[in-house]
């Protein structure tokens, strides 16, 4: 028989798209100032990309630091957009350790012995995320989480890009809108219910319960905001494009066609601003089709030193490379009023391990593009891994017109960007 005092099992309440769940509290047992961001009139977004297998350091990092480096290998794919980027090397994210498992908390840097926290996107997102059809759009080629809500909680990333297509592009029909509306009416009544029962809950639990709950309100709240911002969008349409619909890859292995689909979705939706904020992965366990290449790109990421692996995990993220050259072409070639897109998105290519070989989190590959920072260096932090890579998040915050001077780990901003 359960005492008196207790709550039944976390209630969880699903319709529509929304999902709240009470935390599992004790009584279960048997913020940054707000600046108006783009109040200059001029749009700013941010593209995150991770890539969880890492980047061969050789390959990547100049020999020299400064302005006067010579391009290192990788670099070359990038030798047209020199005044427009900063390699960076040194950063690391302090307290996460943990090799691939790392990979969750690349763009939060919060310690692997705390709770997940928010990651950069959605934090950027309370303030850029009503300009917007869509806060964010977390994108991927893999299962890992990426995005993380102001509560912890994962947001769920998608790797189909003609269903993402279909999001930003595609007009629902009349029945499709009186179908969402009827949805977003039940939702809110759930959220009404869950809110009183939630509240009758707290004279019964602890202190430390609250501080769950005042979380799970928090989650409410944010569910809330959604469900309104979704109803004041559905009369407006959404943009034309003159691009068929991305096909999605029969097979895993086809590592271009996917890395390709990806950067053409987040130039389509930058382009079109259905949203200024997004996060994706680059991954790929297995087999890649890639010229030359013929063993798992796992398996080469673990090269060994071994100089045949190295040729063809260099082969690989060459490949990268060149899609990442391709995309910020298209974004510099795309005019935005007096400026291009490449002006005005920052773009950090980064990875949760900076040997993927030994599995170490240390001294992370950094390869930040666009938006207004000093580009045009190869910037050194000595000794390695006593400089956070949150500060470059904050230097980001910043650049987008979001007034923190804090972000997860971060001891201030990154010096001389």
């Amino acid at each position: 028989m359960r005492p008196e005092n207790s709550i039944d099992r976390r209630t969880l309440l699903k319709s529509s798209g929304v999902a709240v769940a009470l935390p599992w509290l004790e009584a279960m047992k048997t913020t940054a100032h707000a600046a108006q961001p783009n109040g200059d009139g001029v749009p700013r977004r941010m593209v995150l990309i991770n890539l969880n297998l890492g980047l061969y350091a050789p390959a990547l990092f100049p020999q020299q630091a400064g302005t006067a480096f010579e391009p290192s290998e990788y670099l070359e794919h990038l030798d047209q957009f020199r005044d427009q980027y900063t390699v960076i090397a040194g950063l690391s994210h302090p307290g996460v350790v943990g090799g691939h498992a790392a990979e969750a908390r690349i763009f939060n840097g919060t310690p692997s012995s705390q709770k997940m926290g928010v990651s950069l996107d959605q934090y950027a997102a309370k303030f850029l995320g009503g300009f917007t059809r869509f806060d964010t759009l977390p994108l991927g080629m893999g299962n890992a989480n990426l995005t993380w809500s102001v509560d912890g909680s994962p947001v769920p990333a998608e790797s189909r890009m003609s269903m993402v297509f279909q999001r930003l592009f595609a007009d629902e029909s009349i029945s499709s809108k009186q179908a969402a509306r009827k949805a977003i009416e039940r939702s809110g009544s759930i959220l009404d219910l869950i809110n009183a029962q939630a509240k009758r809950l707290t004279p019964r639990i602890s202190n430390a319960d609250q501080v769950k709950m005042d979380e799970f309100f928090t989650s409410v709240r944010e569910a809330e905001r959604r469900l309104a911002k979704s109803e004041s969008w559905l009369d407006t349409p959404k943009p034309k494009v003159d691009i068929a619909a991305p096909v999605d890859p029969a097979s895993r292995s086809e590592f271009n066609l996917r890395m390709q689909n990806l950067f053409d979705i987040t130039y389509l939706a930058f382009k079109t601003d259905a949203t200024r904020i997004i996060t994706f992965n680059i991954f790929e366990q297995n087999s890649v089709t890639v010229d030359g290449v013929n063993n798992g790109y796992h398996n080469l990421s673990h090269h060994g030193k071994d100089p045949g692996n190295i040729s063809q995990l260099k082969r690989i993220e060459t490949e990268i490379f060149e899609q990442l050259r391709h995309f910020l072409d298209r974004l510099k070639q795309t005019q935005e009023q007096n400026a291009t897109l490449l002006d005005r998105t920052t773009v950090l290519l980064t990875s949760n391990l900076g040997n993927a070989s030994s599995h170490s989190n240390r001294n992370l590959p950094v390869l930040l593009a666009g938006g207004d920072f000093k580009h045009g260096q190869h910037l050194v932090f000595d000794p390695p891994d006593t400089t956070p890579l949150c500060n470059l998040f904050v230097s980001m915050l910043q650049q987008l017109n979001i007034e923190t001077d804090t972000f997860g780990t971060s001891t201030g901003t990154l010096a001389n960007l």
